[in-house]
This record gives structure tokens, sequence and C-alpha cells, in this order.
């Protein structure tokens, strides 16, 4: 199932989903709780949210995420957080939206107040916020999605309001500033501001809806303001997009490569057209910057193809911006394939970018999982119809997220390496990797939650958490480890991460998780080495790992079966003893450190 479902539906009118809903529900009393793996979502704050709970429940059950919906008490978040024995806690939420709106704000700075009490009353609110926050991460653990306020049409001094620190504008400003600066890991801000804004805030507002039925935004806008805490939800669960594949000849430049040669594809900086074509370069080179993978799927000569990148001085994108070039004359669909086994990642994170209507239902029809970006036949709308869509929404970014496309351009230099190489053990022997295994810590918390939530292939259970939750099993005994890998060509920063407990004669791995991208290098055979050595000095005798089959992990269990492991209800096991060991190419740089 794909997000655009998501999309779509939330595209319509609020009417016409509040029909389906009302229909679906006639027919299925529980449709919303019809899945194995129920996420409690809690909708705190001001406003009315009846109809935004049930429009979250219905738009997620479409792609096989069902949640439980828990609505605060009216205009009592504080009240609903700070309270022990609240029904929210006893709700135990997985994710906690906290709501704001302008009209909860109870004190605005006087009429000429020196900056600095302006600043003292920001502080104030915000420190009351952060205490809400705590609360929530030391009491249940939740992720906490908060939205910012949006910035209201009315100005009590007209334009003057951008011109004073203490005009009511102003103010808000400042109050999403500090939200921004002052957000603790386990916190997403989500942009509701950014949001009304390019809608347009007169359609956002609906002063009458207000007034009647205590809704923050306009019925028109709700579905939009749903979908992006659905979007947000999907990221939390797993489903996110992570490579963009693109089309060349009238994608990334003017005109047809085989016809008007290198130096004649249209980015030439002087004209409107290729001015447009240079702008989404840029764009699309910004999303590399920050993590996404670029992929290139073009019916063109691969080499002359690739002389454009390094022989057209206009180019914006090079070669090393690309992590994988595929240039034939095959169908798009099969090289769509391909480009996934090379990426080694699944067709359900790629976003499709091709200029020609037949290739895109090609790939949209073959890859109904693929996301397809309808372009205009306008270049200067480009950026506009990825942006639109959302599809690159993620809970966080890490620095491991800036090196991946040179990761992944390593690995291709390696794969041509290990063809010229007779034996496989010593080609990865040539590697010289080397493995280095730290304890959950303040600086690697982030990555190790990033990883356990985007990682589906090598994901033993499918497990998912947040910060706090990773934490939780920490001071209750467990262990969590973050492995990081290098060899000779990069580094690879933590790549697999490991929660496991200890309980009488037996190490249980509770969760295992490993990156697509150190596959095949018999890192998941040091790790096991690193526990049996582990287990033994706390007296184990035996490894239980426990698995859960998903559509994705099916991986995992051939190679604990190739590794000797026995599986039975739920849990793959080995007996160890100080002889057990696991071959492997990698060496370990800390061991004295665990």
């Amino acid at each position: 199932m794909s997000e655009k479902q998501i999309r779509e539906f939330y595209d319509k009118d609020f009417l016409t989903i509040m029909r389906e809903i009302k229909k679906k529900s006639e027919v299925n009393k529980t449709f919303n709780l019809g899945k194995k793996n129920i996420i409690k979502v809690a909708l705190l704050g001001t406003g009315s949210l009846q109809y935004f709970a049930s429009m979250l429940k219905y738009g997620l059950n479409m792609v096989d995420v069902s949640i439980e919906v828990f609505i605060g008490t009216y205009k009592g978040a504080e009240i609903d957080i700070m309270d022990d024995d609240s029904e929210y806690y006893k709700f135990e939420p997985d994710i906690t939206v906290i709501f704001t709106d302008y009209r909860e704000i109870l004190q605005f700075p006087d009429l000429y107040m020196q900056e600095e009490q302006v600043w003292k009353m920001v502080w104030e609110w915000m420190r009351k916020r952060e205490k809400l926050w705590e609360k929530v991460n030391s009491r249940c653990g939740s992720a906490i999605f908060q939205t910012n306020f949006v910035i209201p049409l009315e100005r009590q001094l007209g334009n003057l309001e951008e011109n004073y620190v203490w005009s009511r504008q102003s103010y808000i400003e400042l109050l999403n500033y500090v939200l921004k600066i002052k957000k603790k890991k386990y916190v997403t801000i989500i942009d509701y501001n950014y949001l009304a804004s390019a809608v347009g805030k007169r359609k956002w507002f609906d002063f009458s809806n207000y007034y009647l039925n205590k809704c923050n935004m306009s019925y028109e806008c709700l579905p939009q303001a749903v979908r992006e805490i659905a979007l947000n939800i999907l990221n939390y669960c797993g489903k996110y997009r992570k490579c963009i594949v693109l089309d060349l000849d009238n994608t990334l430049w003017g005109g047809v490569l085989e016809e008007v040669g290198i130096d004649g594809v249209n980015i030439f900086p002087d004209n409107p057209v290729g001015e447009a074509f240079l702008a989404f370069q840029k764009y699309l080179k910004d999303l590399k910057d920050r993590g996404i993978i670029l992929a290139v799927c073009s019916k063109n000569d691969e080499e002359y193809a690739k002389e454009v990148f390094r022989k057209n001085d206009n180019m914006i994108l090079k070669l090393d911006d690309i992590s994988c070039f595929i240039a034939n004359w095959e169908n798009k669909d099969k090289n769509i394939q391909t480009i996934s086994e090379k990426l080694n990642i699944g067709t359900d994170s790629m976003v499709f970018v091709d200029d020609n209507p037949v290739e895109r239902n090609l790939v949209q029809v073959s890859f109904p999982e693929v996301e397809v970006v309808n372009l205009s036949e306008d270049p200067a709308d480009y950026i506009e119809n990825i942006e639109n869509e959302n599809y690159f929404e993620w809970l966080q970014i890490t620095e491991e997220d800036f090196n991946r496309t040179a990761t992944y351009i390593v690995q291709e230099e390696m794969k041509k390496a290990e063809k010229n190489s007779c034996d496989y053990m010593e080609y990865l022997n040539s590697l010289d990797m080397r493995c280095s295994a730290d304890k959950l810590s303040e600086k690697n918390i982030s990555r190790i939650t990033q990883l356990f939530n985007k990682t589906n292939q090598f994901n033993t259970t499918g497990f998912r958490c947040t910060e706090a939750q990773l934490l939780n099993y920490q001071n209750k005994g467990s262990y969590i480890w973050g492995f990081q890998l290098k060899d000779k060509f990069v580094n690879y920063g933590i790549v697999s991460v490991l929660l496991y407990k200890i309980e009488q004669d037996e190490c249980i791995i509770t969760a295992w998780a490993m990156s697509c991208r150190v596959f095949k290098r018999t890192l998941e055979k040091f790790i096991l080495n690193m526990i049996t050595e582990k287990a033994l000095k706390e007296g184990c005798k035996k490894i239980l790992i426990h698995y859960l089959p998903t559509e994705r992990n099916a991986m995992i269990k051939k190679i604990l079966i190739e590794n000797d492991f026995e599986f039975d209800k739920d849990f793959f096991s080995i007996s160890i003893t100080d002889k057990t060991y696991f071959q492997t190419n990698i060496v370990e740089v800390n061991k004295d450190e665990y």
C-alpha cells in the first residue's frame, strides 16, 4: 500500500471524507483496529479534535497502519500531562500530539515593552512548555509531535507589527523560534505555520467555524492538517522515502541529448527554461546533501549521458551526486528493479521523476508502491510538484544521512573490485574492515533510534521506539549497543543496533537492526561473536533472538539458520560455549571498552 493513497484521501474536501468515514464505520464499527499492531496516539490541546481523530484513523488504516486515538481534555493539555493519574497516562500513548493555537496565549507584551522584558516573557512561556515535554518523556516515553503557532491574520498595529519586538505577531514569532531552538530530541515540531502560509491563511482560518465548533482551522484545511500528522506517524512506523529516481532528457535538462549533444542540452543560465532546470538540479542537490539518494534511470547511452555531467560546465549535479546511474534502452520498470537491487533498498522507498507520462504510467502499473511524481509540462513547476506531496518527511536527520551518497558510490566501486577477486573471503579481508561497539549514550541515541525506526529488511521484529523508550529499557537493565563500521574506502558510521537483556543463563536479543548498506560483510557474525563473549561472561549458556516475520525481514531467518540457530515459538536460539565462534572478516577496535 502506498502513502499516495493517504495524499489522495486528504486531498478530498471535508464533507466527502466524512461521508466516506461514516459509510465505512457503518459497515465495520472497528475498522481502525483490525490489524495486529496498533499505534496509540494521544491528541492534546485546544480546539475540538473529534473530526481530526476520525480522519487520522481512517487515512492511516488505508495503508495498513491501525491506530487507537485518545482525545484529551478540551483546553486541558497541561492538566492531562501534569496529573500522574490522568486518563492520558492510563492510555499509554506511543505518540502524543500537542496542538497550539494563538488564542491560548493569555498575555501578550504591553505596548512599548522593553525588549529584555519581552524575552523574559518568551522564556517563561518556554520553560512551561519544556516542563510538559519532560513530564511526558519521563512518565510514559511517548514520542511528541508539537505543532507550532499559526501566526494570525489580525494585526493590532497593521504593518508596524513587523517593526516592534513587542508587537503581538512578533511575540508569536519568538515563541515559534524558541520552540525550535529548545526542542528536545524526542520532540518533532510540526510546522503548521508553514502549512497555513502555503495554503493561504484566509483559507486556514474560519472564525465562524471556530466560534461554533471550536475547530482551530477551517474544515477546508482540516484534511491537510491531518495529513501532516499522518505522514509523520508513517515515518514513526518505518514507512518513509529515501531515494529519488530521475530521468534525464527534459527532466534534468531541456532537450533530448541524442539530438542536441552535450553542450546543447538546455541548462543555459541566460535562458528562462534553462534556469528552471538549473533550479531543479540545485533543489535535487540539496535533497542529496540531507541524505536523499539520487539515482538515474534514463533511455540513453550511459557513457554519453555521463559525459554531460563531466563536461558541461553548467551542470550543478555531478556524477558523485548520483548513487546509481543506469542509462540504456531497456524498459524503465526493469531498470527500477535493477536500481533497487544495486542499492539494496525496497522499491517502496523510491520516488520516480520522469517528464514522459507513458514512462510514469509503466512504472506506476509495474510498481504501485513507487511514488510517481505527476510532473507539470513546465519545468518551472518541478520543485513544487515534489514539495507539495511531502515525500521526504523524516523525524530526524543524523550525520550518517549526510554521508549516505558517498557510501553507495564506494559500494559500487567495491563491487567492481569484487568481480576481479577470485575468492570472496579474500576480497573481504582486503577491505580492512574495522568495527567499534558503543553503548547507548547522549552522543549516539538519535542515530540508534533512527536505525531501529527506519530499518525494515534486517530488523528482527520490526521494532520501533522513541529515545525515551530506549532509555527506559536501559534503566530497567537491558543493554543497547550501536556498531560503527569503516573500511579502507569509507566510514559508514553506526550501521547496526542491538537491544538485549540477560535472564538467568540466557542472553535474549529483544531487537536487532542493521543497515542494508553493509549486508554481506559478515558484520552480523562479528556482532554475534561480541554478544557471545558478553553472554559467557554473564554465565549464559544460550543466546535467544526474538524474531517476528514481516513482509521485509525474511533474510534474517535464512542468515540465522545458516549460522546453526534453531527456531521455536518466535525465538531463534543457539547453545554457546567458549569455543563458539562465527567466522567474520571484521576486526574489533575497542574490545576493552565492553
